[in-house]
């Protein structure tokens, strides 16, 4: 008797997204370790490469043919991590990621929402949607209140609990880590993680004053580009216009370990990718947030952590008055961390627990 657990992991995979590519690899690892004999199938952008760094089985997230067939044959599908369920950066995200998850249901599987960020949601069309899909799973896991809120707002019916992004939960690779650590220069260091954005040249402005007074104070920069392709350009924008030796780019596309590693050598990060703040959380490095979206806010809230200035109101004083005030209080800052990570990280388990106990429901029942 075939006794394999199947679960269908769908999500932003397979887009060299070290943010979403670090979500998958901490979901991966959780259920393995927490659940025998499971069988995991991935949708992915690049199912090759997917297979290759996760060694799960693939499918390509365009493959009609191949979700039906893979999801025919699995016991749960898993929508998430992530910011699956917003229309903020396509109209197109909700209905795909709710598509897959509807033909889930018409098969009469079970569904999960995984540690999921809401909205922005602001179609109609896409409200109602998500408000009658999301009402058909069995659970819904998000990764902060105001997500839960914004659905409970909806009218969404389905239980609905608070759970940390998984990425909260992951380890440093210390080989990895001392490698990187021994090619950095000894002086302070910064790391800063942009990514384009409608005020691309106020964003452009104010790091590159901020670095070149950085620099005076001797710290050396690293820009590290999460999404390499995307994030580039910002980055180089900044470092051609700061023209130091002391400023430098991080020049390929990271995987996660090394994302992380880079991480923890800082004394601290400035960030707009959520993913960036939440591997410094992990590590225990302070953390200054430029908010270009409210799921930075709000997972900034989640952590307990002030330092988050909206895109639209960064000035070089105010974020130089974040900057002295972590630099002053740098021991707080890294206790403060630390102890808010211990207070929350068994709400990484919560989706595990509850994917168990209903895949081996199903397992008893067949």
């Amino acid at each position: 008797m075939d006794n394999k657990k199947r679960v269908v992991i769908s999500g932003y995979y397979g887009f060299n997204n070290i943010g979403d590519e670090a979500i998958l690899f901490a979901m991966i690892k959780l259920l393995q370790d927490n659940i025998p004999n499971i069988n995991i199938t991935v949708l992915s952008n690049d199912p090759e490469k997917t297979k290759s760094n996760y060694k799960v089985n693939t499918i390509s997230r365009w493959d009609i043919k191949g979700i039906f067939k893979s999801i025919k044959s699995c016991n749960m599908l898993i929508s998430g991590g992530g910011s699956l369920l917003q229309d903020i950066t396509s109209y197109k995200t909700i209905p795909y990621y709710l598509g897959i998850v509807q033909l889930a249901i018409l098969m009469h599987k079970q569904v999960v929402f995984y540690s999921q960020g809401i909205g922005p949601i602001n179609h109609p069309w896409n409200k109602w949607l998500v408000k009658v899909v999301a009402n058909k799973v069995n659970h819904i896991f998000v990764r902060e209140i105001k997500s839960k809120q914004l659905l409970e707002s909806m009218n969404v019916k389905t239980p609905i609990e608070v759970s940390i992004d998984p990425v909260f939960g992951i380890n440093l690779n210390f080989e990895v880590y001392s490698n990187i650590k021994t090619r950095l220069k000894p002086e302070k260091k910064v790391g800063i993680y942009l990514r384009p954005w409608k005020n691309n040249k106020l964003l452009v402005k104010t790091i590159t004053e901020v670095s070149k007074k950085l620099i005076q104070d001797g710290y050396e920069i690293y820009m590290i580009c999460m999404q390499y392709k995307q994030d580039l350009q910002v980055a180089k924008d900044v470092v051609n216009l700061v023209s130091s030796r002391n400023i430098h780019i991080i020049g390929k596309s990271l995987n996660m370990d090394e994302a992380l590693a880079y991480t923890a050598c800082f004394d601290f990060i400035i960030g707009m990718r959520l993913h960036s703040l939440i591997m410094a959380f992990s590590v225990g490095v302070p953390i200054i947030a430029i908010s270009y979206d409210p799921k930075v806010e709000n997972v900034m809230d989640e952590m307990c952590i002030s330092h988050c200035i909206k895109l639209e109101n960064l000035t070089y004083k105010n974020l130089m008055n974040k900057i002295r005030w972590i630099e002053h209080n740098i021991k707080l800052e890294r206790n403060l961390i630390n102890y808010i990570k211990r207070q929350k990280i068994e709400e990484i388990y919560m989706p595990i627990h509850y994917i168990k106990n209903k895949l081996l429901e199903d397992i008893d029942g067949l």
